[in-house]
C-alpha cells in the first residue's frame, strides 16, 4: 500500500504543477490583455478623432465636388444653347443667302440673256 502513496503523491504532485504552470500562464496572459486594452484605451480616442476628421473633409470635398460638378452641367447646358443658337443663326444664314443667291443668279442670267438678246438682234439690223 505504501507504493500507492506515492503513486497517488507523484500524481498530486504533478496535478498541483500543472495548476501552478497554469495559473502563471494565466496570470501572464491576462497581464498581456490588460497592457494591450491600455494601449487600445490610449490610442482609439485619438484614432476616433482623426477618423472625424477625416469624415469631414470628405464630406467637405463631396460637398465641393458636387458644386463643381453643378457648374459643370450649367456650363454644358450653356454651350448647348449656343451651339443651338449657332445652328439656328447657321441655318438662317444658309437659307437666306441661298435664297438671295438663287434670286441673284436668276437676275444677273434674265440680265445676261437680254443682253445677249439685244446684241445679237443689234447686230442682225447693221
Amino acid at each position: 500500500m505504501d507504493l500507492w502513496i506515492w503513486i497517488l503523491t507523484g500524481c498530486a504532485v504533478a496535478v498541483a504543477g500543472s495548476v501552478v504552470y497554469l495559473a502563471v500562464r494565466i496570470g501572464r496572459t491576462a497581464a498581456q490583455a490588460e497592457d494591450l486594452l491600455a494601449k487600445l484605451d490610449r490610442d482609439i480616442p485619438p484614432l476616433m478623432a482623426g477618423l472625424n476628421g477625416v469624415t469631414k473633409e470628405v464630406g467637405a470635398i463631396a460637398e465641393r465636388t458636387r458644386s463643381g460638378v453643378d457648374a459643370a452641367a450649367q456650363t454644358a447646358e450653356a454651350v448647348r444653347d449656343v451651339a443651338a443658337t449657332i445652328d439656328a443663326v447657321n441655318r438662317a444664314v444658309t437659307l437666306g443667302v441661298s435664297g438671295t443667291t438663287i434670286k441673284v443668279t436668276a437676275l444677273a442670267a434674265g440680265i445676261k440673256a437680254g443682253i445677249s438678246y439685244f446684241f445679237k438682234h443689234l447686230g442682225r439690223r447693221r
